[in-house]
């Protein structure tokens, strides 16, 4: 037995990056499994906050500079000084723009343009445009100092609640996908001759979900980076999918077949 073959059985599911890792995860513990889990939502979290901290934070900063000394959004109405439409900020991921009257004819180059209009607020990107209206009990102060304020007593709890969201939610999708996952890789499995099990076929569904999220992760720090634009960044969410399909017949492949023993643990004691 080769010495990569020993240490993986003393140290049992240890990586999801392989298929032969994935496919130690069949007989891992629901603790070992969900500790890789954590690790990889947090590391999601961390690089989306970096990439919202490098690209939107800065436009934001610049926007609320730009805000006049009285204004507000209230009673379901933009309150605004002026009549003529004003871009407050920009850069090439995020455009800030204030159309007191729904036109904001001031041109799009960033990837999304959020427009704050006479009764709604109307984001525009690559994928079409989406209104949404203002709640008619919902107040939000435009005044520089006092959205200033706000903005300084809100961010830290906004972006706790965003980490708190994000990582619940990817965890909560890696269990419902891995579970729409079992049975169809079950059969695959099962008419390859391998022997994974249905809940080691969970297990591993789950494991192999992982790949799939660092290689967003990935896209997500190109984009972050400028490297590549939210057109790049949506080619990255589509192949995410297909990555954890990949990783999960890679790591079925790996699976013992039907019939076959398994290896005995050299650093097992004999009884």
């Amino acid at each position: 037995m080769s010495p990569g073959a020993r240490l993986r059985l003393f140290f049992g599911a240890w990586q999801p990056l392989t298929g032969g890792g994935v496919a130690l995860f069949r007989s891992a513990t629901a603790t070992r499994l969900l500790g890789f889990q954590a690790a990889v939502a947090v590391l999601s979290v961390v690089i989306l906050a970096g990439t919202l901290r490098r690209a939107w934070l800065p436009v934001v900063t610049r926007a609320l500079a730009a805000l006049p000394d009285a204004a507000s959004v209230a009673d379901g109405r933009l309150q605004w000084p002026e009549k003529e439409p004003t871009r407050l900020s920009e850069n090439a991921f995020l455009d800030l723009v204030v159309a007191p009257t729904n036109r904001a004819d001031l041109g799009q180059t960033a990837d999304l343009q959020v427009a704050f209009q006479a009764s709604d607020l109307r984001l525009s990107g690559v994928a079409g445009k989406w209104t949404v209206p203002y709640p008619r009990d919902w107040t939000l102060p435009l005044g520089r100092i006092e959205a200033t304020a706000r903005w300084g007593a809100w961010r830290l709890a906004l972006a706790a609640g965003l980490a708190l969201s994000v990582a619940a939610g990817l965890l909560i999708s890696w269990w419902v996908l891995a579970t729409l996952y079992t049975l169809p890789a079950w059969l695959g499995a099962w008419l390859a001759g391998r022997q994974p099990g249905v809940t080691g076929t969970w297990r591993m569904a789950a494991a192999a979900l992982l790949p799939g999220a660092l290689f967003l992760d990935w896209g997500l720090v190109a984009y972050g980076l400028g490297a590549i634009r939210l057109p790049g960044l949506a080619s990255f969410f589509t192949l995410h999918w297909l990555v954890g399909w990949i990783w999960l017949g890679w790591g079925i492949s790996r699976c013992p077949r039907a019939g076959d023993r398994p290896p005995k643990n050299p650093f097992a004691h004999d009884g």
